[in-house]
């Protein structure tokens, strides 16, 4: 049986996070900054854990992949705890993958490639900067801003609820985003149409999330609100970090136009219960 690990005790995760693709969003939920829960079979020394991130509505799995027991109680907990009828997982490492592929054999398994950006340089932003005119729709003038506790209770931006649903489902509340998190948005006309933010933070790494609403795609608007935020968060020395299906053509370009460089690859499986 797999029991949920009390926060307190997270910091026995850590040996599992050595090595492997070092997730930031593993890390953000084990340092209890980003929402979500772990499960293992043994709580009190844990060699294999199943980590829920509650921002990408995934799961991770850590540790020894041959811990038999750990994996026969994942059985159970998928069969009778999980709700959902399928549902996504990747392993810290590499070793996962034969196990996951192997152990849920009678199950319907569907494998996708993730790419993962790290930053490489400041040169594009840096082009940007120097290039002439700001950012605009068919219908005017877009103003890029930091989202800060001032601007969201000021009552002069627009269109709130698009933020908070982007922001709630990383952070649990607004205000545990602005003690960690950062964000830039586009806004036209005070109606916030777009917007780039920190959906999980590991220390000095930001995991970003780009949003533009259906009427203002293809505008450039994601480009120009990722840019801010790249650069809000390279003023503090703080690293920008993009993951994104390899499928995704639109948005590993756009990693790739921002100055990001693809670092590694890994397998995401979509299970069916």
């Amino acid at each position: 049986m797999l029991y949920e690990l009390e926060r307190k005790n997270y910091w026995l995760l850590e040996p599992m996070l050595a090595g492997g693709f070092q997730f930031p969003e593993v890390s953000a939920v084990i340092d209890s900054i980003n929402s979500g829960w772990v499960v293992t079979n043994d709580p009190k020394h844990p060699a294999s854990a199943l980590l829920w991130a509650e921002g990408l509505g995934g799961f991770f799995l850590l540790g020894d992949e041959t811990n038999k027991s750990f994996l026969h109680a994942l059985d159970y907990f998928i069969d009778y705890r999980l709700v959902d009828s399928w549902f996504e997982v990747a392993g810290m490492h590499e070793g996962w993958n034969n196990v996951i592929e192997q152990h849920f054999a009678r199950r319907k398994v569907n494998k996708s490639t993730q790419l993962i950006y790290k930053w490489h340089t400041q040169d594009q932003i840096d082009n940007d900067v120097r290039a002439a005119g700001a950012p605009k729709t068919s219908d005017s003038p877009v103003q890029i801003e930091q989202l800060t506790a001032e601007s969201l209770s000021s009552g002069l931006m627009k269109n709130l609820d698009f933020v908070e649903s982007e922001l709630l489902g990383f952070w649990g509340s607004l205000n545990q985003f602005m003690q960690h998190g950062v964000a830039y948005c586009a806004l036209q006309e005070d109606r916030i149409v777009s917007i780039c933010y920190s959906g999980f933070v590991a220390r000095s790494t930001h995991t970003l999330g780009v949003k533009t609403l259906e009427p203002y795609r293809q505008q450039g608007l994601a480009y120009w609100t990722a840019k801010a935020c790249i650069q809000g968060l390279r003023d503090k020395k703080l690293y920008p970090y993009w993951d994104c299906s390899s499928g995704n053509e639109a948005s590993w370009r756009l990693a790739q136009k921002l100055g990001f460089r693809k670092a590694a690859e890994y397998n995401l499986y979509s299970i069916e219960k």
